[in-house]
């Protein structure tokens, strides 16, 4: 089995973000992205490998040496993320590279990084072309056809839907998301109305009248948590009381906040992580230690980095510090080695597209708890 990151004792470091060895052998490359369009993204990712590296380093490192953590952003540009990776592909201290957000920039970095032989894992990038033919490129978040996949599967089964109001953001990954939401539900759910909303957008006034005339039973909103707060806050205060349920990014407080408590009661969204404090050690040693680094409870966008590090991190632990002997060790987390994760086991396939755990999860008492109802047994892991 590969070697796991033991997290129980996070909660005592008491750490700052700039902290770092005097000397660092090698390093971990950490791709952020100042962009509007993913609000929060760049701190959560920073704190959530900064805890991870730094009780590595705490704990002796990997063979004796001390692991760096260079931070690097794109600012949503896709030739400084190639430039980037051309930098990182010359710094032959950097053995692998975890992160990005948005999926052009990683699409245009990919290359660099398979000429070069460098390991990548992202875990927030969900574009279902992202992994391509790479073979250094992995992910440990669901792509979008299996967010996709999983809400019309929970619509389907568990919520017993036959009319469905689609709102879809407008780029590429939520588009990806609602057509494979449409497919997969084709012949059992009608889809009786759409809207597309653009990132940022704040008017929906006229959302409300939209809905009620197509009468769904169902509205599934493909887009970001601030625009489906303001959302689910319309629908509510013209008394639409139809079930909500989102993708993983509706997962946040700020939903909650920018809907209002009342008018986020109820909503539904699929997350690979949600923190709940004394279900799971692990997760509440990290969010401890979270908590003492950045003020704040971790979001699912920090666990699930602190996670890709932390994979990255088992690979070096087993292969060294040769960025190819780590691809194949990342690789080797498969089906029959899964590597035992913050919230459960994660394992690739060939492609490096990630298996693991979803939870369903549900604002109840103005907070994000596990629903009643879950996917069945067998469809649990995606």
């Amino acid at each position: 089995m590969m070697n796991k990151i033991p997290l129980v004792l996070l909660s005592a470091l008491v750490l700052s973000l700039g902290a770092c060895a005097k000397k660092n052998d090698c390093s971990i490359a950490l791709m952020t992205s100042s962009t509007i369009t993913k609000p929060g993204y760049n701190k959560a990712m920073q704190y959530g490998c900064r805890l991870i590296i730094d009780r590595v380093n705490e704990m002796g490192g990997i063979q004796g040496k001390q692991i760096g953590l260079e931070v690097f952003d794109d600012n949503g540009n896709p030739e400084l993320a190639k430039e980037h990776a051309r930098r990182i592909a010359r710094r032959k201290d950097i053995v692998a590279v975890v992160g990005y957000v948005l999926p052009e920039c990683l699409r245009a970095a990919r290359d660099v990084y398979d000429r070069g032989g460098i390991p990548v894992i992202t875990p927030t990038v969900s574009d279902m072309g992202i992994l391509g033919k790479s073979r250094t490129v992995f992910r440990n978040c669901f792509n979008d056809e299996k967010e996709g996949t999983m809400l019309a599967t929970y619509s389907m089964e568990s919520l017993a839907t036959e009319r469905v109001f689609l709102l879809i953001q407008g780029n590429e990954c939520y588009a990806q998301m609602a057509a494979v939401y449409e497919t997969t539900s084709a012949g059992v759910i009608e889809v009786v109305g759409k809207m597309r909303f653009e990132p940022g957008e704040v008017e929906f006034s006229n959302l409300a009248l939209k809905v009620k005339s197509h009468d769904p039973d169902l509205i599934v909103i493909a887009g970001g948590f601030r625009e489906a707060g303001l959302i689910a806050g319309e629908l509510r205060k013209n008394r639409i009381r139809i079930p909500i349920i989102g993708a993983s990014e509706m997962m946040h407080r700020g939903f909650i906040d920018i809907a209002s408590e009342d008018r986020a009661e109820g909503a539904m969204a699929v997350t690979p992580f949600l923190y709940l404090k004394n279900l799971n050690e692990r997760m509440d040693a990290f969010n401890d230690g979270y908590a003492k680094l950045s003020g704040r409870n971790a979001t699912w966008v920090a666990f699930i980095t602190a996670e890709a590090a932390s994979m990255a991190i088992a690979a070096m632990r087993s292969a060294g510090f040769d960025r190819a002997k780590v691809i194949e060790a990342l690789q080797g987390m498969n089906e029959k080695n899964p590597y035992d994760g913050i919230a459960g086991k994660v394992y690739f396939d060939a492609q490096g597209e990630c298996t693991r755990p979803v939870i369903i999860a549900q604002v109840i008492k103005g907070k994000w708890s596990i629903a009643e109802k879950q996917l069945r047994k067998s469809e649990k892991i995606y």
